[in-house]
């Protein structure tokens, strides 16, 4: 899973993909290194099916009305971002 705060359409990718999150340092951390801020269980396996489900965990220091965007995307070998394979449409999560 992969979050992103809301103020931002997107990463255009080479291939003319928009990648529906926006390029801030949650973004990248909660992509690349999680566990620096405190994520856990953001990591799903595929099914059959091509479905995965994941249970994210957030930091008891994460205040109420924090909005952020979050999606699943698969990830292949190559250069970030460019190594994204497959990306769902993201939506707004508002802590309560």
């Amino acid at each position: 899973a992969a979050l992103a705060f809301d103020d931002n359409s997107g990463i255009p990718l080479g291939d003319g993909r928009i990648f529906p999150l926006n390029s801030d340092p949650l973004f990248f951390l909660s992509v690349l290194y999680p566990q620096i801020i405190g994520l856990s269980n953001v990591t799903g396996i595929l099914n059959n099916n091509g479905e995965a489900t994941a249970q994210l965990t957030l930091p008891s220091y994460v205040p109420s009305g924090l909005s952020f965007k979050i999606a699943f995307a698969t990830f292949g070998t190559g250069n970030f971002p460019y190594s994204i394979k497959s990306i769902s449409p993201s939506t707004t999560i508002t802590i309560v």
